[in-house]
């Protein structure tokens, strides 16, 4: 889904759906609503106080606006109480918003931003929108054959504002939010793959396409370097499978002088089985999880590569699979 900034004003978005926001202990509609309450002769403010919409968090209504005005409907999606507002439930409204959308079928959609007052900083909470937005739309389907009717998407999503000045801060924060959504995605891709197509070998290959980002190098130990560094604790793990373990080092920005290193550490046990000591069947399924913190650290990497960070970043991230074979390890 693409999101964009738009300059411009609700009542002249002819719009297939137009978002507005309202807080619970709203009495009643602002500015940004004023104008599609008034065509629709006072529709939402008598919905409003006759309480048929109460704005509880996340809570929706859909209004078709009978050629009243531009968009053909609108939504109302509420934002809890004013005193509560977050970033986390900026994120949760954006989904609503989105999630919402998709369903009814509907390509495309305008928010109307000017309805969301809030005091946080407009960085941070339009970064926190395009996360909520874009996250929900998550889909893992790498191996499924969707039929056409099953394949809706929401293709795009329009954030009207109506001041000028706001625009470029707000792009730039929707852009941090549209890097860091991806690399999430990312993220769960990686960790819901099963574990035959995410060997420590196939990792490796992972980590090295996330080196082509630049100011990214990768770097991989295999058997011999991790023997003769002594890495036994990893070696002894490894040893119960036919996959060779690997040790990946990503590393980020290595020439930036005067400045702390921040190093990521991220555990990329492809498989657990347990060893010897073999866990439950009821839990073996979720053991294709167990390299979520290497999944993590790979993200975090490309995000930071893309918002081009001014520190110096390590990623370390050791993989192996947890196998009961022959030469296992015993406890």
């Amino acid at each position: 889904m693409n999101i964009h900034i738009k300059i411009g004003i609700a009542e002249k978005e002819s719009a297939e759906i137009l978002v507005f926001y309202l807080y619970e202990d709203t009495k009643a509609v602002g500015a940004a609503l004023a104008y599609c309450n008034k065509a629709l002769n006072n529709g939402v403010s008598d919905l409003i106080k006759g309480k048929g919409f109460v704005a509880r968090l996340n809570k929706t209504i859909i209004l078709p606006t009978y050629g009243k005005i531009s968009a053909r409907r609108i939504m109302l999606v509420g934002l809890g109480k004013k005193k509560d507002i977050t970033l986390d439930k900026i994120r949760q409204v954006a989904g609503t918003t989105t999630s919402t959308i998709c369903s009814m079928g509907v390509s495309d959609g305008v928010s109307v931003m000017d309805s969301i007052d809030v005091l946080l900083p407009l960085s941070e909470w339009y970064q926190a929108y395009a996360e909520g937005a874009l996250l929900s739309l998550y889909k893992y389907q790498r191996y499924k054959s969707v039929p056409p009717e099953e394949q809706q998407e929401l293709k795009e999503l329009t954030l009207l504002l109506s001041n000028r000045e706001m625009s470029k801060p707000a792009h730039d924060a929707v852009r941090r939010g549209q890097i860091i959504a991806d690399a999430v995605c990312f993220t769960r891709d990686l960790i819901n793959t099963p574990s035959q197509d995410k060997t420590p070998a196939i990792m490796a290959e992972g980590a090295k396409k996330i080196a082509r980002e630049p100011g990214i190098h990768c770097k991989v130990l295999s058997f011999p370097e991790l023997k003769k560094l002594g890495m036994g604790g990893l070696l002894g793990v490894a040893q119960g499978s036919i996959q060779p373990p690997k040790f990946i080092i990503l590393e980020y920005n290595a020439r930036v002088k005067n400045q702390d290193t921040i190093v990521f550490v991220g555990k990329g046990i492809t498989f657990d089985s347990g060893g010897i000591c073999l866990k439950q069947s009821k839990d073996m399924d979720l053991m294709k999880s167990d390299m979520s913190g290497a999944a993590a650290v790979m993200g975090a990497m490309k995000a930071i590569a893309k918002m081009k960070l001014p520190q110096h970043i390590v990623g370390l991230i050791p993989c192996t699979e947890n196998m009961p074979g022959g030469s296992a390890l015993k406890p």
